[in-house]
């Protein structure tokens, strides 16, 4: 079927080959955004993570932003240069609670490994995000608009990651890790709230706006959809798609496991794919958007477990 592809797995391990049309899609871009329908999914993590790998090894990408305090990762970036340190450690330190798992643990150990292995050629990671209340309270104050502080965030990642992207990674290519709604291309047009945040620019908007085709997001979402937020959930949270027309329904019918989806080549003529108006999208939380029009590619997971948490 044209413009969609099929992955066997999420190990590393996997040929590289699979994820060879989601590097099509990427194309020459310079920042590309990896995103997840929802915060503390672990398949999410591991799906994400076998990306950035493939991305390294077969496109010279170098570098890795994640929405999370720029101060604190840099316990990580510090690891990463020197090893000094337990990856676990610096992992739950250098890292919001959503992400100190051990699927990001396993990412941090890999990426130790590559630069023992290439001490001339490393990579690095850095955060972006612009919450730091006695760090950031007067760039944000300074940015505000309506809704209050949601474009001020909006607005203050994407300029830390300009900046940072130039200090930490010396301008090299860089997958950028956060929220879908975040990295989306066209937010404004969503006409959404929450992550969509209705008529704000999102940081991805900013920068497609800035760098075209430089910048793509690519999105993940999924069927079943696990979830274990921090200090909220004992058991993961079952995030079972209901919707039987929704966009992810229809990639569960489609009978793989993983999916990489271009979804403006999507051949429509099945009624799976392809379909330029708005549509439900992302588990668990689904919200109604024209998927072409915000990502340059899906990659669909049947199911995605929750994170194991540190």
């Amino acid at each position: 079927m044209n413009g969609v592809y099929r992955l066997t797995s999420l190990d590393l391990d996997g040929p590289d080959h699979e994820l060879d049309p989601l590097g099509e899609l990427v194309g020459d871009a310079e920042l590309v955004g990896l995103g997840e329908s929802v915060h503390t999914s672990g398949g999410f993590y591991r799906a994400k993570h076998r990306v950035f790998a493939y991305l390294v090894r077969r496109h010279g990408f170098r570098a890795l932003a994640i929405e999370s305090s720029w101060q604190d990762a840099e316990r990580i970036g510090r690891y990463l240069a020197t090893g000094e340190g337990d990856p676990a450690e610096v992992t739950a330190r250098g890292l919001y609670p959503v992400w100190a798992c051990a699927e990001m643990v396993g990412q941090v150990r890999w990426m130790r490994r590559w630069n023992v292995e290439h001490p001339d050629d490393p990579l690095s990671l850095f955060g972006f995000d612009v919450q730091q209340p006695e760090e950031d309270r007067d760039a944000l104050v300074g940015r505000a608009t309506e809704p209050p502080g949601v474009q001020a965030r909006e607005d203050g990642m994407a300029e830390a990651l300009r900046v940072l992207r130039e200090h930490r990674a010396g301008g090299r290519r860089t997958v950028v890790w956060a929220h879908n709604g975040h990295l989306a291309h066209a937010t404004h047009r969503a006409g959404l709230r929450g992550y969509w945040m209705g008529a704000v620019r999102g940081m991805g908007t900013l920068l497609r706006e800035e760098l075209g085709d430089r910048y793509r997001a690519v999105a993940l979402t999924g069927s079943h959809v696990a979830t274990r937020w921090p200090g909220k959930d004992v058991e993961p949270n079952d995030g079972r798609d209901t919707r039987s027309r929704s966009f992810d329904a229809r990639l569960r019918r489609f009978g793989s496991p993983y999916v990489i989806v271009d979804p403006a080549a999507a051949e429509p003529a099945r009624g799976l794919f392809g379909r330029p108006r708005k549509e439900w999208f992302g588990r668990p939380d689904q919200v109604r958007i024209a998927v072409r029009e915000q990502f340059a590619a899906v990659l669909y997971l049947a199911e995605s477990p929750a994170m194991t948490p540190l």
